[in-house]
């Protein structure tokens, strides 16, 4: 993406109980599970050792974290250690999963079977009732991306995620769609390329 040739951090925020129990999340505002505080110091510690590096530089590094909990609870873990602030910023929101939010698997295709089957059809454009799908998000994100501050830190949610590796990393959608977004590592964007460490 050449409108973006800056160093980049993105990072999945700490599990959550919804998360260990396959509930749909998305824009409800959950909090970190002690496995989710734990991931997110482990993370820190990821971004400190890229500062090290010069992978990243400290001068003007900047934090920022979705406004969910989750999201701010992980990002507080990494502006300790590097002694900065965090800025809350919507465009880094988890994308909203309408009805289905706070329901497992199977709930869903007991309430909303029809809903579901048109979702493995297109998971790039599929939306929920009430909800959004990445393709409605994408345009937000790119410009979140364009108008970020070399050497940013964002701590964000899969559904962004995705959308970066698509814009960034020239996944095609519908892979980008159903990649594994961990909650421990990190995607860094080099100006060029963008590579996942743990």
């Amino acid at each position: 993406m050449a409108e973006y040739p800056h160093p980049l951090v993105l990072i999945r925020h700490g599990e959550t109980d919804w998360n260990r129990q396959a509930r749909f999340q998305g824009s409800s505002d959950t909090s970190l599970n002690a496995e989710g505080h734990r991931q997110a110091k482990a993370n820190a510690q990821l971004v400190e050792d890229l500062v090290s590096s010069s992978g990243l530089d400290r001068e003007g590094l900047r934090v920022f974290a979705s406004p969910l909990a989750r999201a701010r609870q992980s990002a507080q873990a990494i502006a300790k250690g590097l002694h900065v602030d965090v800025a809350t910023h919507q465009g880094l929101r988890e994308i909203s999963l309408g009805r289905w939010e706070g329901l497992t698997s199977q709930q869903v295709k007991d309430r909303f079977y029809q809903e579901r089957k048109r979702r493995k059809q297109n998971r790039w454009e599929f939306a929920p009732v009430g909800g959004e799908s990445l393709a409605q998000r994408s345009k937000g994100v790119r410009t979140l991306l364009q108008s970020a501050e070399p050497n940013s830190v964002m701590m964000t949610h899969s559904g962004i995620i995705r959308i970066v590796l698509q814009l960034l990393g020239g996944v095609e959608c519908e892979v980008a769609a159903v990649r594994e977004i961990p909650h421990l590592g990190l995607w860094l964007w080099d100006g060029h390329s963008l590579l996942f460490r743990n």
